[in-house]
């Protein structure tokens, strides 16, 4: 595995992010759930303008036991929320399960988490973790240790180890660096279906400015390649006739007797002209 990269996570948007560490790639925010303030799409974006990829956090009911119904509950309002926004299927998100929550009741946060990612993946969100206390052991675990991880355990795809930082604006984490950039990996190939979604969209035409089918642009794009092509074959072909026949002139000239030079006496009688 590649070095794990930095993760900071926070409820809120911040005016600058320069006071981050100059290594952490990613911020992780809020899209909805207990949360006192849900992302808007303006905040996601400013994050994005100063160089970060924004990473989506769902959080669970707090400080009480939570079931599958829950789950159910909280992974549609996670999928509505993640289609709002345009969010990007490949990139990883997060149901957030506190500590005290898993503990009120373990198997049924495992339920509920179980059913929250059901409902992700049946939406095509398939990086789907829950963040859960280091007792449970898989996904994104809090450990609060203060000092950076160097690796990651079986089953685990990130560890926050650290918390109220710079005046409590974040928390950080270290990551899986393959759930960075995730569109287009290869742990996500292009299936045939995609493909011919791909190859029926429509496509903006430069000359003209009009919408095509991506086919017929397709097309047009060949058969001017290979108009231009023979258009090119035949000045190359009408230079090369040139150059042969420019060759065979100097051949001709090369090969021709010279003219006699020297001084001549012409005598005789006679008339010049007509009758």
């Amino acid at each position: 595995m590649s070095e794990l990269i930095r993760v900071a996570d926070g409820a809120y948007p911040q005016d600058s992010y320069a006071f981050l560490p100059d290594d952490v790639r990613v911020w992780a925010g809020y899209l909805g759930g207990h949360t006192p303030h849900p992302w808007t799409v303006a905040e996601i974006n400013a994050a994005r303008a100063n160089g970060l990829t924004w990473w989506g956090i769902w959080t669970a009911p707090d400080r009480r036991a939570i079931t599958a119904t829950d789950g159910t509950a909280d992974g549609a309002g996670t999928v509505a929320r993640l289609t709002e926004i345009n969010y990007p299927t490949p990139d990883p998100v997060f149901y957030d399960v506190e500590y005290a929550t898993w503990h009120a009741d373990p198997t049924g946060a495992r339920a509920a988490i179980s059913m929250w990612k059901h409902a992700l993946a049946a939406a095509g969100y398939r990086h789907a973790y829950a963040y859960v206390p280091l007792s449970a052991g898989f996904d994104w675990i809090a450990h609060w240790v203060g000092v950076r991880p160097t690796s990651l355990p079986v089953g685990v795809v990130g560890i926050q180890y650290d918390h109220a930082l710079a005046n409590d604006r974040y928390d950080i984490s270290v990551f899986d660096p393959s759930l960075l950039h995730t569109t287009g990996g290869t742990d996500m190939p292009i299936t045939d279906t995609d493909a011919q979604t791909l190859f029926n969209a429509g496509v903006t035409n430069p000359a003209s400015g009009n919408v095509q089918p991506f086919a017929q642009r397709l097309s047009e794009t060949e058969k001017a390649a290979k108009d231009a092509a023979a258009g090119v074959s035949g000045v190359v072909n009408a230079l090369a006739e040139i150059l042969t026949a420019l060759g065979e002139i100097k051949t001709e000239l090369a090969t021709a007797t010279p003219p006699v030079q020297g001084t001549f006496t012409i005598s005789g009688s006679g008339t010049v002209g007509g009758p």
